[in-house]
């Protein structure tokens, strides 16, 4: 049983007493300044590079794996007309 000093509450009510805490307020969202506006869209612009980057390189190996395979199979072939 709960102490007269410290009533029992429901989760409901201490979340919603947390929520109000924690509640945006209109200054806190304009504050973000222009120097960090552009610093983030240069780390957006910089990790959407790198994602191209590692992308094209991803497509490359890719291709000469492509390329290896079709060879070996020429060479797979090759080598069943000539042991029949």
């Amino acid at each position: 049983m709960a102490s007269p000093e410290s009533p029992q509450r429901s989760p409901k009510t201490e979340s919603h007493e947390v929520k109000k805490q924690v509640k945006p307020t209109p200054e806190r969202s304009y504050e973000q300044t222009l120097g960090e506006t552009v610093i983030d869209k240069m780390a957006l612009a910089y990790n959407r590079s790198w994602a191209d980057r590692h992308e094209k390189k991803a497509a490359a190996w890719k291709d000469k794996m492509d390329g290896i395979d079709l060879q070996n199979n020429a060479l797979e072939e090759s080598k069943k007309k000539l042991r029949p």
